[in-house]
C-alpha cells in the first residue's frame, strides 16, 4: 500500500499553500482521497502525477521566423500624393487666372 500524505505535506511535496492545494482539490485538477467526510488525504503518485501534467518547456524561438522584416523603398501613396498635389495645384492656377476649372470658361 502506498503512503498517504496530510494536506500540509502534500502541499510541501507540490510547493504551493495548503490553501492552493484545496483549491486545486476543489477544482477537480489533483486527485485526493476522502477518508471521512473531513479528512482529506493525497497519495506520492498523485502529486507526482499532477506535477508531470504541469511541466513545462519553451522552446527558442525560431530562427527562420525571428529574422527582422525588409523595409520596401516603395511606397503606394507616393504616386497619388503626388497627383493630388498637382490637381490642387492646377485648380488654383485657373482660379488665378478667371477660368472656372469645371466650366472651362471665363467667369463673370
Amino acid at each position: 500500500m502506498t503512503a498517504l500524505l496530510k494536506p500540509d505535506e502534500a502541499a510541501a511535496r507540490l510547493m504551493v499553500s495548503a490553501r492552493t492545494l484545496r483549491d486545486l482539490k476543489r477544482r477537480g485538477l489533483i486527485r485526493y482521497i476522502a477518508l471521512t467526510d473531513r479528512l482529506i488525504a493525497y497519495r506520492a503518485e498523485d502529486c507526482d502525477e499532477y506535477l508531470e501534467a504541469r511541466l513545462r518547456q519553451d522552446e527558442p524561438p525560431c530562427p527562420s521566423t525571428d529574422r527582422p522584416k525588409a523595409i520596401s523603398g516603395t511606397t503606394t501613396s507616393g504616386s497619388k500624393v503626388l497627383a493630388i498635389t498637382e490637381a490642387l495645384a492646377a485648380r488654383q492656377n485657373a482660379t488665378r487666372s478667371g477660368i472656372s476649372p469645371k466650366s472651362g470658361g471665363r467667369q463673370r
